[in-house]
């Protein structure tokens, strides 16, 4: 089975005839077009181990880790990558799409525009197959099988996220990378052990093994071309410009105004009834009517329309992922939903200032959780959070002056952890307590707990006063 399917041969040479050979595969499988019986078993593990399958097996070549595109002589590089169900029955990727190992010690010689990674992603053929974890790999079926090129307006952005990741390396601050760092391309860790390291040119502290992956959101809208998501406008001064460079571009005509008069220039209703229009002002300035900007889900950006109050400072603190108690106390750290969540987020702080009578626009800024308050303050405070609940949470009442029955827990609060904290999810307060006892609708707005208790849903949360600091810091 080294060698392609019996009468089916292809060009190597050829990108057109690579990939119309490769399409045999479409909506079939290896066991199909191999003519691989039943119980033969599939000796290639590991999570790269389907895609050497496909090279080995259905192309006939033997992998390699070498810097080169996987068919040299047509500049073609090959890549495997699954798909998965989601809740409402749409395919979508499974993961990031992994490019190529970062070579911390050769790639801060490296331009872009010569660079490994961009000899490895500039034309790739995608074979996308619906992962199955209970069926033999030989039985995994093809769903999308299509040549794919960075995109003329993506690739400013890529080579700005390129150039903050090499830029840190030469910085040596290799160990701080972070896959929020960036937009679309980012540096993914890579190892199956936790606690791997390797030497970085710039400074003596190891860093972990990482590679130059598109990001899960990037691969999304590859996979699913008729998104209804709309590009944002771009003008022919702003055809080279990345990401961050068209944002701030398209919102700074606007820095200054009131959010009434952004309203009454952009055609928005303003009024006390629009309770999002902060957020509808930004993507309406950006050009957007749907607010599902394509860009913003490549990279993977939220969002979030900040308001100071006179003084500078924020009321709100603001909301990141809910949780359920039962996932929360079998997670580690490092494969933690939170941990996750904030290595590979994006934040677009659009920020508002309060002058008396209106909200008046300061500007706008990128923002990424910085490693070291992640692995520090952050995850100091989901290690105690997770703690408290594996002891058992503890509750008890008291009753305010209008006869209303308030609960208070046993977890950290706000004040415990100078970043994040949690707080209710829910709308409504919910509650099953060991006694038998109900508040609320508890399959609704509730969480079971390790104990058999249940709990008014739950949600991490960074803390204003923080919110503001961060600002502050990047000038607004």
């Amino acid at each position: 089975m080294k060698h392609p399917k019996p009468g089916v041969d292809y060009d190597s040479t050829s990108t057109e005839d690579i990939v119309y050979y490769a399409l045999n595969l479409k909506n079939s499988t290896l066991r199909k077009e191999l003519d691989i019986s039943e119980n033969t078993k599939f000796e290639r593990r590991g999570k790269g181990g389907f895609g050497e399958a496909v090279e080995y097996y259905f192309f006939g070549y033997t992998p390699n880790s070498r810097n080169e595109p996987d068919f040299a002589e047509a500049d073609l590089e090959l890549k495997v990558t699954p798909l998965k169900v989601n809740s409402s029955g749409k395919l979508i990727p499974k993961e990031r799409l992994v490019i190529t190992m970062i070579n911390y010690m050769e790639v801060i010689h490296e331009k872009f525009e010569s660079s490994t990674l961009l000899h490895k992603v500039k034309k790739i053929l995608l074979m996308h197959y619906l992962h199955d974890s209970e069926a033999n790999p030989f039985d995994y079926e093809f769903k999308i099988i299509h040549l794919w090129e960075v995109p003329k307006e993506d690739y400013p952005t890529i080579k700005a996220d390129w150039q903050i990741i090499v830029d840190k390396v030469r910085q040596g601050l290799a160990h701080e990378l972070s896959g929020s760092d960036t937009d679309y391309l980012e540096a993914c860790t890579k190892s199956s052990d936790s606690s791997k390291r390797r030497k970085q040119p710039c400074s003596p502290i190891p860093a972990k093994p990482r590679a130059f992956a598109l990001k899960a959101s990037y691969v999304s809208t590859i996979v699913n071309k008729a998104l209804d998501a709309q590009p944002i406008t771009r003008d022919s001064s702003q055809s080279g410009f990345s990401l961050e460079q068209l944002v701030k571009a398209k919102i700074a005509p606007f820095v200054g105004a009131t959010d009434r008069e952004i309203s009454e220039r952009l055609g928005v209703e303003y009024g006390a009834g629009n309770k999002n229009l902060w957020i509808k002002l930004t993507y309406c300035m950006l050009g957007i009517r749907n607010n599902r900007a394509s860009e913003f889900m490549k990279a993977n950006v939220t969002v979030r329309a900040i308001r100071q109050e006179t003084d500078g400072s924020i009321t709100e603190s603001m909301s990141l992922t809910p949780f359920e108690f039962n996932e929360l106390v079998c997670e580690e750290w490092e494969n933690s939903s939170l941990c996750s969540y904030l290595e590979e987020t994006r934040f677009l702080f659009v920020v508002f200032a309060f002058d008396g009578s209106d909200y008046r626009l300061k500007g706008c800024t990128f923002w990424n959780m910085p490693a070291k308050l992640l692995d520090s303050s952050v995850k100091a405070g989901w290690e105690a959070i997770r703690a408290a609940t594996i002891a058992g949470i503890k509750f008890t009442s008291s009753t305010d002056r209008n006869g209303k029955v308030l609960y208070e827990n046993s977890l950290p609060k706000k004040a415990d952890n100078p970043v994040i904290h949690i707080r209710p999810h829910a709308k409504l307060s919910a509650y099953r307590f060991a006694d038998g006892r109900e508040v609320g609708n508890v399959q609704r707005d509730a969480s079971e707990l390790p104990d058999g208790q249940w709990m008014t849903k739950q949600s991490f949360w960074l803390n204003n006063n923080f919110v503001s600091s961060q600002i502050e810091a990047l000038g607004l």
